[in-house]
């Protein structure tokens, strides 16, 4: 059997062992708020180092977009006369593509008729 004196110290060092993981518990959560925010923070310069990552590949590629389009214009041909301003390109239509679509048209016999009965009657 266990001595009474035995019993008393196996109670003290149980109370002892509780006590010090009651006290390890706390300051494990005294130290979960310098965590969260070394996380956090630890977090932020990662999303900051990828945003400049991106910002600085987005201007590579703002750069390259615009020297691909400032080569485009350059090869434009000029559309201007320099004497007076007015545009060098004139939009002709070819007679003969615009009569053979119409003719097609199905309306465009109406028409044709309809202006030969109004040419007959004046």
């Amino acid at each position: 059997m266990i001595s009474e004196n035995g019993k008393r110290v196996y109670h003290n060092n149980i109370d002892d062992l509780s006590l010090l993981f009651v006290n390890m518990h706390h300051l494990l959560n005294e130290f979960r708020p310098h965590q969260a925010r070394e996380t956090l923070r630890v977090m932020m310069e990662m999303q900051k180092r990828q945003r400049v990552e991106t910002a600085s590949r987005f201007q590579k590629h703002l750069e390259k977009v615009r020297e691909i389009v400032n080569t485009a214009f350059s090869a434009l041909p000029t559309l201007f006369d320099e004497d007076d301003g007015s545009a060098k390109i004139k939009m002709e239509v070819d007679p003969l593509e615009s009569n053979a679509a119409a003719k097609n048209d199905p309306s465009y016999q109406h028409d044709r008729v309809m202006c030969k009965l109004v040419d007959v009657l004046d």
